[in-house]
């Protein structure tokens, strides 16, 4: 059997640039320059070149010929001197920046935008913003470019101003097994349901490579099948524009895989592990090489981070690259020891600051616990009951996350304002948490999903209708903690929450004396006025 996969249909993005990691004096920008070569970084401020470097792509290069570099310090490294080419970045400065070939100036790679952090806590700006998307999937049912699905990302930076400072990407920035004509392959149950939640089988399904045939393959064929998934979803204009204009933390998710990666007890088979090393691997050519240096001599064992913008530390959970189903929850996990006492340490770190954001990409708090584990049994892989933290299996983490945070509410007076931030689940909706203890301390969480996704209303009604249940049970985490929907402003009166359309997360942060305020707000897509418009917004909280 030839070990090798075809091309897919879609047309494919050549060259592209994104802004990475960022702090108050440095950036990672992050490139496809398509081919071997060397290429010019120029960092420019108020049209005058502040710094850059030159970096190399090799020839025979196996991340698909991306790069990521971390300026000044890739390029004294190099050889520049801290007061030549590569001197730090100033705090709180807007900065333009352009990727060239080295030796041919009018060959653009790609060109962008950023600003840099805060130097100190108390350098924070007054008021600033949050961006939070999840689930891009641009493509219609039969594997094209849906315009309609891309309206919201296309107004998008009309509607972003210069308050908001980094994006949150909660995952599934790109879709592996769909949509199902231009899927990589076939859903794992053979067909019985449809894949990536729904997206069913066209006619041209015998286009799908079998999963069977693609376990078969090495390594590198499979990591290049995934590689040539980033270039079909990146290839819209309005979504390379996002990532060249914020610095952006993603996160992986199951669909950058395939559909609920890791809870199913077959993924721990050798064939499957295979599969998600290489899967892993183009996830860091094209998103995590926006956070940390590759390649590496090793793959990192998850990809959780951790940053502070400010006053405002955000730490970020890997559910999916530890993710291990068994048959009970003593022989399964969502995340690692390692990832547990990493956000321990995280959190004795910053008792003095004023927001805590934790992406989790599922959301920690979204269906009851009765309604997962029957939903679980009666469906079994079918529909995805088996990803939430509510499932049995992964209580055991989820309780454990929610126990460090009650104790953190509680060595700080509650004055911490804490916010779970996630994605996956194809609504937008918002929560406050309150433990029903002797302290009554609150945190929230907010999840934005989906930012071009679309399904149908069948494929949706859990992730409805689950908050909403809960909401009515009024209680979860063995009924000691609260749960109650965000309700909307006066700005956004009868706005629901959930939302089942395309939508934008914005978390706004305001800083007034002494006290630190979140607003949270939905933007979505106005066709009559052909613009966003705000879905649902909280008054400050």
């Amino acid at each position: 059997m030839a070990n090798t996969a075809p091309s897919r249909g879609p047309q494919q993005m050549r060259r592209a640039v994104a802004v990475g990691a960022t702090d108050h004096r440095s950036v990672r920008i992050w490139c496809r320059a398509g081919r071997p070569g060397r290429y010019r970084l120029a960092i420019r401020h108020q049209q005058r070149t502040v710094g850059g470097g030159v970096f190399e792509i090799a020839e025979g290069d196996r991340s698909d010929y991306t790069c990521s570099v971390r300026y000044p310090d890739d390029f004294r490294q190099s050889g520049a001197s801290a007061s030549g080419n590569a001197p730090d970045l100033a705090p709180l400065t807007l900065y333009t920046f352009r990727v060239t070939a080295a030796e041919t100036e009018g060959d653009v790679v790609g060109a962008g935008r950023f600003e840099t952090y805060p130097a100190r806590p108390q350098d924070t700006p007054a008021r600033f913003s949050v961006g939070v998307m999840s689930c891009h999937q641009p493509f219609d049912h039969n594997g094209h470019i849906s315009a309609a699905r891309l309206r919201l990302l296309s107004a998008l930076p009309g509607a972003l101003d210069s308050r908001v400072k980094f994006l949150i990407a909660a995952g599934d920035q790109m879709y592996a097994d769909g949509p199902g004509g231009e899927a990589i392959f076939e859903p794992p149950d053979g067909g019985a349901g449809p894949p990536n939640g729904g997206a069913g089988l066209p006619d041209g399904g015998a286009r799908l490579i079998d999963i069977d045939h693609l376990l078969r393959c090495d390594w590198d064929t499979i990591r290049a099948a995934y590689q040539d998934r980033y270039r079909a979803f990146w290839q819209p204009i309005p979504w390379r524009k996002l990532l060249s204009s914020y610095p952006i933390y993603p996160m992986l998710d199951d669909h950058e895989i395939v559909d609920a990666a890791g809870s199913r007890p077959e993924h721990q088979e050798p064939a499957w592990q295979k599969l998600f090393g290489a899967a892993r691997a183009a996830f860091m050519d094209y998103q995590g090489a926006l956070l940390r240096p590759w390649p590496a001599p090793e793959m990192p064992p998850h990809f959780g981070h951790h940053f502070d913008y400010g006053h405002t530390g955000v730490f970020a959970f890997d559910a999916r690259s530890e993710r291990r189903a068994g048959r009970t929850s003593r022989d399964s996990q969502a995340i690692s020891e390692a990832q547990h006492r990493a956000f321990g340490d995280f959190l004795r770190a910053r008792r003095d600051a004023r927001v805590l954001l934790i992406i989790t990409s599922v959301p920690l708090i979204h269906l009851p616990e009765w309604l997962t584990n029957l939903g679980d049994t009666i469906t079994g892989p079918r529909v995805a009951f088996l990803d939430h933290w509510s499932l049995d299996l992964f209580q055991p983490d989820r309780d454990r996350i929610l126990d460090a945070v009650r104790a953190q509410l509680a060595a700080t007076g509650g004055r911490q304002k804490i916010v779970f931030v996630g994605g996956d689940v194809h609504v937008g909706t918002g929560f406050v948490l309150t433990w029903r203890d002797q302290h009554k301390h609150q945190f929230y969480q907010f999840t934005s999903s989906p930012l071009t996704q679309s399904l149908r209303d069948w494929e949706t009604g859990p992730s409805r209708w689950g908050p909403e249940l809960l909401e009515q049970t009024g209680r979860t985490y063995d009924d000691t903690l609260g749960v109650r929907l965000l309700r909307p402003s006066v700005a956004t009166p009868g706005a629901p929450n959930p939302i089942d359309e395309q939508n934008f997360g914005l978390i706004d942060i305001e800083t007034r004396g002494e006290n630190t305020h979140l607003r949270f707000r939905f933007l979505g897509y106005d066709p009559a006025r052909g613009q966003t418009k705000e879905l649902f917004s909280t008054g400050l909280l």
